[in-house]
């Protein structure tokens, strides 16, 4: 990841804004959050963001663009990930158990320990 500076923002400001129909969200830093989990973020653009360490339980990020976005130690059991562009994601130490990620875009992704089974 590089030293780009990232806007913070909690994660009830995102649901609070995706539901009023806003899917960017880029260049964001969330960390060690839960309230994330079982939300349907489909579409959603959190390119080159800090998630580390959230509980993203059963999260729609189906055809979401997690591009170089940096998802480490985060767990995603159950998550919809299908479609979603991964490219260049770091996904270290990411718990994946039971996540869909069919047509997912992997590329570069660094999945290193990550537990996908």
């Amino acid at each position: 990841m590089d030293n780009e500076e990232r806007q913070l923002i909690n994660a009830d400001e995102i649901l609070e804004r995706y539901a009023a129909g806003e899917i960017n969200f880029s260049n964001i830093l969330i960390e060690g959050s839960d309230e994330l989990a079982g939300a349907d973020l489909r579409d959603i653009n959190l390119s080159n963001s800090i998630l580390a360490e959230m509980i993203l339980e059963e999260v729609n990020f189906s055809n979401a663009n997690l591009t170089k976005t940096h998802l480490g130690l985060s767990i995603l059991y159950f998550a919809n990930l299908q479609g979603a562009d991964l490219t260049g994601a770091i996904l270290t130490f990411t718990e994946l158990t039971g996540a869909n990620l069919a047509n997912a875009k992997l590329v570069n992704a660094n999945l290193s320990n990550a537990n996908i089974r």
